[in-house]
């Protein structure tokens, strides 16, 4: 062995995490301040009942939990001690971040625009009044389809999202060609709390569109549209 090399079988559990495993970690793209954490427990122990007695085993505690955002975990590495068999693979060799990136953009033309109103014009159904929301909103669909009267003010001129994908409220304008459009649509509502109602069952909100939107892309001569994507 040539002076200053490592031979890893003297190597403690620790010595091999910060000399290896954490450098290989960071080096395959990992953050180390938002996506890793070190030491973690991440249960609380085994419940073990003994007559009338209650305990907890020993919580589990992993060496390494990689998260793909904040709050949400995707692996768990585990670091073992040199001494007891050698680490000949890279541990975290596999292991593909997910692409930040990966957003789907559509952007609709004018002409594909103008078919999509005109379409959603000569529905007669929820989706003319779904199709203004999403389009002069930006809301996603699941915002949109838990959407409450209530939630919709036409005094204030603001739709309230009481709780969306990121676990915040927010305030959206309330356009006059969109609150024409929902003064139109609730009286089909059936006197539901729900702006759009399950079909069969109006104390429930809506849970699919795809039949109402596939026909709407169809009649509009739009291909590959995802509701989302119809807001300019």
């Amino acid at each position: 062995m040539s002076c200053g090399q490592t031979n890893k079988r003297d190597l403690s559990e620790t010595d091999i995490r910060s000399k290896f495993i954490t450098p290989a970690i960071l080096k395959a793209g990992w953050d180390h301040s938002l996506q890793i954490r070190e030491e973690l427990y991440f249960t609380k122990g085994r419940i073990i009942v003994r007559g009338k007695l209650v305990s907890r085993g020993k919580a589990k505690k992993a060496d390494y939990v990689l998260y793909y955002k904040p709050n949400i975990p995707i692996a768990i590495i585990e670091a073992k001690d040199i001494r007891a068999g050698l680490i000949k693979i890279n541990p975290v060799k596999g292991i593909k971040l997910l692409n930040p990136n990966n957003v789907r953009d559509r952007i609709l033309s004018s002409e594909e625009t103008a078919r999509l109103f005109a379409a959603a014009g000569s529905s007669d159904d929820f989706i003319r009044p779904l199709f203004h929301m999403l389009f002069h909103t930006g809301m996603r669909l699941g915002e949109a389809l838990a959407l409450e009267w209530a939630d919709v003010e036409f005094e204030h001129r603001r739709i309230v999202i009481r709780q969306s994908k990121s676990g915040e409220g927010r305030k959206i304008p309330l356009r006059s060609a969109l609150a024409d459009e929902l003064i139109r649509w609730k009286p089909h509502s059936r006197g539901s709390r729900w702006v759009f109602p399950a079909r069969y069952d109006v104390a429930e909100p809506m849970q699919s569109i795809r039949k109402g939107w596939s026909r709407l892309c169809a009649k509009a001569a739009v291909s590959l549209l995802r509701p989302h994507e119809s807001s300019p």
